[in-house]
């Protein structure tokens, strides 16, 4: 989620989002079970842990935001590259130890669209670096976990209150990741209006 400006000086939206959750929690001491009740019916889980166990969103100022996407944005772009020169470079390709199996469908005819329509970049987000532990390209749930998530946030009593002092943003990633599928599945030659794909992790 996105938030601008505090109205009031000196406080970052963390603290505001504290100090508004603090007496609704005490007036419901099943807030936190309901909340962990609908991420679970969400199906936001890794075996048996959720994704998220706190009752607070992470913040991210429009500085941050530019941030992450230029170095997610680079970083993809970059990704590119190297596929694109290992498919011609054998002592690159070898680095990849893929199975017989594998690089038969890494040489596959090449389109005009990109190796990877969804990457996904696993990172923290520190005061002033990003620091990656992973970068994934291949499944992309965590637009659908995000966007998922987020609607989970913007239900609870306490967003009411928090978006009176902030403008919270939330996006459309699925609807995104659809329209970015497409256009690489035409990229590719795709001729069919309706397409069935097959997302496998």
């Amino acid at each position: 989620m996105r938030s601008r400006k505090p109205a009031v000086k000196h406080r970052g939206p963390a603290e505001q989002w504290h100090e508004l959750l603090r007496p609704l929690v005490k007036r419901s001491l099943g807030l936190a079970k309901r909340f962990l009740a609908d991420v679970r019916a969400a199906k936001l889980t890794f075996g048996r842990r959720v994704h998220c166990p706190f009752l607070r969103p992470y913040f991210l100022s429009p500085a941050d935001e530019q941030r992450v996407g230029h170095v997610a944005e680079t970083i993809a772009a970059v990704a590119e590259r190297v596929t694109s020169a290992a498919l011609n470079d054998k002592t690159l390709f070898a680095q990849f130890h893929l199975r017989p199996e594998e690089e038969r469908q890494a040489r596959l005819a090449v389109g005009a669209g990109p190796a990877s329509t969804a990457s996904r970049l696993d990172a923290f987000l520190l005061p002033d670096s990003l620091k990656f532990t992973e970068y994934n390209g291949e499944s992309p749930a965590g637009a659908g976990y995000s966007e998922t998530l987020s609607d989970i946030f913007r239900k609870l009593p306490v967003m009411e209150e928090f978006a009176k002092r902030y403008e919270v943003h939330s996006y459309p990633l699925s609807a995104k990741l659809l329209d970015a599928l497409m256009t690489t599945y035409v990229e590719w030659g795709g001729k069919a209006t309706r397409p069935q794909m097959a997302i496998v992790d």
